[in-house]
């Protein structure tokens, strides 16, 4: 439940709260400022995914390589962030309402030998790391890795700005 969450979340502190449906194949978040939805999920997951292998590839970056799968009703966020890291426009594959599409485009990309990164419908069904199938619960956990690192970068600029200025 939700709103048990949200209580939880507010009573502990906590930065977040994560969630899946009962069969464990959607996921959701909370922080004590909103709701993350499907669309804001996949979205996080391919920005953070994109950002740390482009950072980690340096020179030999190759957004070729990557492809998101989205249903039409999903946001176009996604195609935007994709953008950003030059992800061509054709690796954005725009499947049809229904996972078995979403399916047929893992495959396919797959089969190109491209890297899935992401596939996803807005209600959170969200597929990882070209895995053919919605994890509500590896979702979360990427999801958990990402807002981690994201603290500590945000941490690290705290303590490098507190320096600077203690710096004569």
């Amino acid at each position: 439940n939700l709103r048990d969450l949200a209580t939880a979340i507010r009573d502990s502190g906590a930065d977040l709260g994560l969630s899946m449906d009962g069969d464990a194949d959607r996921a959701g978040a909370l922080s004590p400022q909103r709701l993350f939805s499907g669309n804001d999920l996949a979205t996080t997951i391919a920005y953070g995914t994109l950002k740390q292998d482009r950072e980690a590839a340096g020179d030999a970056w190759d957004p070729q390589q990557y492809v998101i799968a989205r249903s039409i009703v999903s946001t176009a966020w996604i195609d935007a962030v994709a953008s950003t890291f030059d992800m061509p426009e054709a690796n954005i594959r725009k499947t049809a309402v229904g996972f078995r599409f979403l399916n047929d485009a893992i495959r396919g990309a797959l089969d190109e030998g491209k890297r899935v990164i992401v596939a996803f419908e807005e209600n959170g069904g969200i597929a990882n790391e070209g895995a053919a199938y919605k994890d509500g619960f590896a979702t979360d956990l990427k999801f958990l890795d990402l807002a981690a690192r994201a603290k500590l970068e945000e941490q690290e600029r705290d303590r490098l700005e507190r320096d600077e200025r203690h710096d004569p």
